[in-house]
């Protein structure tokens, strides 16, 4: 649910957090997003074939339990240095109805197109549950 870039005062992930390169990430085992929380992080682990750089693009798509694309970015410009890169972003689910979602990221590097899946739960507003007394 949460991607942050490391400072210099990180020597240690915090609790729940996972180091992947310059990125900790703190997973879940079931991403739920609602309201409070519209900003879906990803990370995506790309290589390239041979020992040079790659250039290509990165589409995110999310689809609802039907299959039809209810949002989409443009494709963004990438670049994959030779043994690997860290490609990582956020998509805004805000506005989404409650229920089921499959976020799909599309890498296309030298005419070679790659896709990966995982699913969200978009919760219904949990505003009203966050007012303590």
């Amino acid at each position: 649910p949460d991607i942050r870039l490391a400072s210099a005062g990180d020597s240690m992930p915090r609790p729940g957090e996972l180091r992947r390169g310059s990125a900790l990430v703190t997973a879940a085992a079931t991403v739920r997003m609602d309201s409070a929380r519209s900003t879906l992080h990803y990370l995506l682990e790309a290589y390239g074939a041979g020992d040079r750089s790659r250039s290509g693009t990165l589409e995110v798509r999310i689809r609802d339990r039907a299959g039809a694309v209810v949002r989409q970015t443009r494709a963004m410009p990438v670049q994959v240095q030779p043994g690997g890169s860290v490609l990582r972003g956020t998509v805004d689910v805000g506005g989404l109805a409650p229920g089921r979602y499959e976020l799909t990221a599309a890498v296309s590097l030298g005419g070679t197109a790659v896709e990966r899946s995982a699913p969200f739960v978009m919760a219904a507003s949990t505003s009203s549950s966050r007012n303590w007394r």
